[in-house]
C-alpha cells in the first residue's frame, strides 16, 4: 500500500499529500508486484514499482532527469512525463515516456523511440497504448509512416506489425480476411489494448462495413499457430487433450510457449 506522505526508495521527497492519486498503474498477473506513477512533494512524477523508483540506464524515471547516455537524441533531453505502465512476473516492465517525443522503455532498456525503423516502418514517436501479457510479451499501438508518407496508427507485437489503419480484418474469426470491413481508426488508450496469455492481441478499433456503417469493434489477432502432428484419445473431460504453440513463430522475438488444453482437471501438462 502506498499512501500520501510515504517515503519511496529513490524518490527525493515524499509522495505528494494533495490531489487525487495518479491513474496509471498495473499489477503483475500473478500478483507478485505492482507498478504505477506517483507525484512527489516537488510536483515531479516518478515511475514506482513495489515501493521503489525504477531506473533506465542507471537514471531514475523521474520527470526532469536527463536521459541516460545511449537514449538521448538531443542535447539536454529530459523526461517530461510518463504515460501507461505495465508490469509482469520476473521483474519485467514497460512504460511510455515523453521527452517530449514518445518512447517505450523496458526492463532491459530502450525498446523503441521516434525515427526508429520497426518492421520496415519509421516510428513517429506517437504512442497510444502498451500491454504486457503474463509472460512479459509486449504489444503496443504506435504511429508510423506508411506508403507515400501517410501517417497511420498500427498494432505491433514486439517488433512485428500485426495490422494498421486501412487494413481489412477478419471480422468473424474464420481465418479469412473479410473485404469491406476496413480499419479506419485504431483507438488505443489504457484499457483498449490487451495481450492475453494465448498469444492473441485485442484492440478497440473503428471499422467500415459493406453496408456503409462505421461502428466500433474489438478485434483480436495472433492466436495459437502451427499444427499438432499426433492425436490423443478422449479423457475424463470428454475431449482429447491438445498441445498448442502460442506467442510468435519468429525466433528473433524469443516469445514461444507451449500450452495444453482440454486436459482433465488438476492434471499436469
Amino acid at each position: 500500500m502506498l499512501l500520501a506522505g510515504d517515503v519511496v526508495m529513490g524518490l527525493p521527497t515524499t509522495v505528494n499529500t494533495g490531489g487525487a492519486p495518479n491513474t496509471e498503474h498495473d499489477v503483475a498477473h500473478d500478483g507478485s508486484q505492482w507498478m504505477g506513477t506517483v507525484t512527489d512533494a516537488n510536483s515531479r512524477e516518478a515511475v514506482v514499482r513495489s515501493g521503489e523508483v525504477l531506473q533506465a540506464g542507471g537514471v531514475p524515471l523521474i520527470t526532469g532527469n536527463l536521459l541516460p547516455p545511449g537514449i538521448s537524441m538531443g542535447p539536454n533531453e529530459r523526461y517530461n512525463n510518463f504515460d501507461q505502465v505495465q508490469t509482469a512476473p520476473g521483474d519485467q516492465w514497460a512504460v511510455i515516456a515523453g521527452t517530449p517525443v514518445g518512447m517505450i522503455l523496458r526492463d532491459e532498456g530502450l525498446f523503441v523511440r521516434n525515427t526508429n525503423v520497426v518492421d520496415g516502418f519509421v516510428f513517429t514517436g506517437e504512442l497510444r497504448a502498451i500491454a504486457m501479457n503474463r509472460f512479459g510479451g509486449l504489444a503496443w499501438i504506435g504511429r508510423v509512416e506508411a506508403a507515400g508518407g501517410v501517417r497511420k496508427y498500427a498494432v505491433f507485437r514486439e517488433r512485428t506489425l500485426m495490422y494498421m489503419e486501412g487494413d481489412d480484418v477478419d471480422i468473424d474469426f474464420d481465418g479469412v480476411v473479410d473485404p469491406g470491413y476496413t480499419i479506419t481508426d485504431i483507438i488505443g488508450s489504457a484499457g483498449r489494448l490487451a495481450y492475453t496469455e494465448d498469444g492473441r492481441i485485442w484492440a478497440t478499433v473503428r471499422i467500415t462495413t459493406p453496408s456503409g456503417g462505421s461502428p466500433f469493434a474489438v478485434i483480436g489477432v495472433g492466436q495459437a499457430f502451427g499444427q499438432p502432428y499426433c492425436t490423443s484419445v478422449a479423457n475424463s473431460s470428454g475431449r482429447a487433450a491438445e498441445i498448442q504453440a502460442v506467442g510468435t513463430p519468429l525466433l528473433v522475438e524469443n516469445e514461444l510457449y507451449l500450452r495444453c488444453v482440454d486436459m482433465p482437471t488438476g492434471t499436469f501438462g
